[in-house]
């Protein structure tokens, strides 16, 4: 969603017309759900996407024509069981989508949701189905609009940072992965030898002492993923990440590590309850074991999860 907005921000802040297409409503197998988007302008797809093959080839078709004229318009497109079979699903689906003219006069709220995402806030963004006119919200939108108000409500998520405990080979395969998934990430090390420049050229790094996590803060947004060089760091960093709101929590190790860990954690008071936020052994079970592969199989886990939340929308 982050770059179909910067596209967007460019584009209108050249004075550019752009058709932008939301998936509003699907039902059954179809490539992409509710709250994708795309821009299309005179020369075809600029960014994004509503799932490609040939319903995407249709809203492009529409979204090109629509330009000419302007406003907004709501189509509905069906994928019948061998157009879906071509793009390996078993069987056909429909979908809902929004055409909507967005002039150069929407830079501004189109800056101000980007400014919201830099800034670590979720939004919603709630486009009226007759007009196209867009508002921003920064609290929950009441879902009783009412039926004579046609409205469709995006959450937009700024997908929070993840925080990486541990830069060891794991992590220099884990960091690169999760930028290329569009997370921010943050490698966090005692030892300065395991972050030299160079070492996570897509992430940031901190040089950080276990010992001392008392002022660590993690958002609700955010990930942490722990696999320090031991035991006891994992310990002391687990313990103060599940004091925070974080949104997923997952520690690298064995059953011997975890037992170990949990141990000492309900010495300390935490609750089964508590413990249970824990994802671990970390990552999804694919059978990974080279670092590449179990950070590909974490990296798939955040996916999972930033994908319950980045996309609630809905039409009263």
């Amino acid at each position: 969603m982050k770059e179909v907005l910067e596209a967007l921000a460019k584009r209108l802040d050249m004075g550019k017309k752009t058709m932008m297409v939301t998936v509003i409503a699907s039902h059954g197998s179809v490539p992409q759900g509710v709250g994708a988007r795309m821009l299309v302008g005179e020369e075809g797809r600029i960014a994004g996407t509503v799932g490609g093959g040939v319903i995407e080839h249709q809203a492009e078709k529409y979204a090109r024509e629509g330009l000419l004229k302007g406003g907004c318009f709501v189509r509905g497109f069906s994928l019948t069981t061998d157009q879906a079979g071509a793009l390996g699903m078993v069987c056909g689906g429909q979908a809902e989508m929004l055409f909507q003219c967005v002039l150069p006069r929407e830079r501004d709220l189109c800056r101000k949701v980007l400014e919201a995402l830099r800034s670590g806030k979720a939004v919603y963004l709630q486009t009226d189905l007759d007009s196209g006119q867009m508002r921003l919200v920064f609290e929950t939108p009441p879902l009783g609009l009412g039926s004579e108000d046609r409205q469709f409500v995006q959450r937009i998520d700024p997908g929070g940072r993840v925080y990486v405990f541990g830069g060891g080979h794991v992590a220099r395969a884990l960091a690169p992965l999760l930028c290329d998934a569009g997370f921010s990430c943050l490698v966090l090390d005692d030892r300065p030898e395991f972050l030299e420049p160079g070492s996570f050229s897509a992430a940031d790094t901190l040089l950080l002492d276990f010992a001392r996590l008392d002022d660590f803060a993690a958002g609700e947004e955010d990930y942490a993923v722990i696999m320090t060089r031991g035991h006891e760091h994992d310990l002391k960093v687990l313990s103060a990440v599940l004091k925070t709101p974080a949104r997923y929590i997952g520690m690298m190790g064995s059953s011997h590590k975890r037992a170990f860990v949990y141990a000492r954690l309900m010495e300390q008071g935490f609750g089964e309850e508590e413990l249970q936020r824990v994802y671990t052994p970390v990552g999804l079970a694919i059978g990974a074991e080279t670092p590449f592969e179990i950070a590909v199989s974490i990296t798939a886990q955040l996916i999972a999860c930033r994908a319950k939340s980045v996309s609630q929308a809905y039409k009263p």
